[in-house]
């Protein structure tokens, strides 16, 4: 059982990383109560499936759907504040798989997300021309291709997971 302090940095973390840079996710002149209101529901949400994923549980089906479940419901939720109207899948893939990754590496092995968080320097780490970037992953289609080049890359670099290998080769050093 994590601090409520660690959890509640991994949880905004995992929000902000996800929201942040690049294209925009809010309309213009969007009030800040109602970004935290997202941001709540989001740290919400991601705290339930921190309690109820295990890794050796999930398959990639039910992986993805964890995804599209978080991305429905913020939109149903919050589509009034989003540009343009809406989280994509790419947002959604990235606040699933990079909180379950701060659960993993602090010692919950039963936390390691199903699939590495895909952000734009990954993608180009794999040779994934992305000029739109993460969050303009909006199909599974997109999300296995992109997951396919890293699981590709990992392997050729003797990892067993694309998951391993991107927690081993990310760092900071380009923030």
């Amino acid at each position: 059982m994590l601090h409520p302090f660690i959890e509640n940095m991994a949880l905004r973390n995992s929000v902000n990383a996800a929201l942040q840079r690049g294209t925009p996710v809010y309309r213009r002149d969007v009030d800040i109560a109602l970004r935290n209101e997202l941001k709540s529901d989001l740290k919400v949400w991601l705290s339930a499936l921190g309690r109820r994923y295990i890794h050796w549980v999930y398959d990639a089906d039910s992986y993805y759907g964890e995804i599209e479940r978080l991305r429905d419901a913020i939109n149903k939720t919050h589509s009034q504040i989003l540009n343009p109207g809406m989280i994509t899948l790419g947002v959604a893939q990235k606040c699933v798989s990079l909180y379950l990754k701060y659960l993993w590496l602090m010692g919950q092995p039963g936390k390691m997300p199903l699939f590495p968080p895909i952000d734009g320097k990954v993608m180009r780490a794999v040779g994934v021309d992305a000029p739109v970037g993460f969050k303009q992953i909006e199909t599974r289609d997109q999300m296995q291709e992109i997951l396919g080049r890293i699981e590709a890359r990992a392997r050729a670099e003797g990892y067993r997971t694309a998951t391993l290998w991107e927690a081993d080769w990310w760092d900071d050093k380009d923030e």
